[in-house]
């Protein structure tokens, strides 16, 4: 069975919540819908530490793009591959380091 990956590219998001120094912040709601998954699950992920999040006021949480594509990358992982939530750990804390082989890499060829 081949497994779909969500690109980076792929992602487009209109909603904003709010502005950061990085970029756009999405509350909780939009993040959910933009990740097809529920809020619940979000927050399980958040508190495990698969997903940061900025925490304001009132245990509201604020996503980043690149918490929203973790967020699609690990509900894709947990539908398709039925994978429990110590192994999605491991697999995104591996892509999460290959990308920054990656970008090393691309980094160094540049010079």
């Amino acid at each position: 069975m081949k497994k779909k990956f969500v690109s980076r590219q792929a992602m487009r998001i209109e909603i904003t919540a709010d502005q950061a120094e990085g970029g756009r912040l999405y509350d909780l709601e939009t993040a959910a819908a933009a990740s097809n998954t529920h809020p619940d699950l979000i927050r399980r992920y958040h508190g495990v530490g698969l997903i940061a999040a900025e925490e304001r006021e009132e245990d509201e949480l604020f996503f980043d793009d690149d918490a929203i594509y973790w967020l699609r990358q690990i509900e894709a992982l947990r539908r398709e591959g039925d994978i429990s939530q110590h192994g999605l750990r491991l697999i995104v804390d591996l892509l999460q380091e290959i990308e920054r082989l990656q970008m090393e890499l691309r980094s160094r060829n540049e010079r």
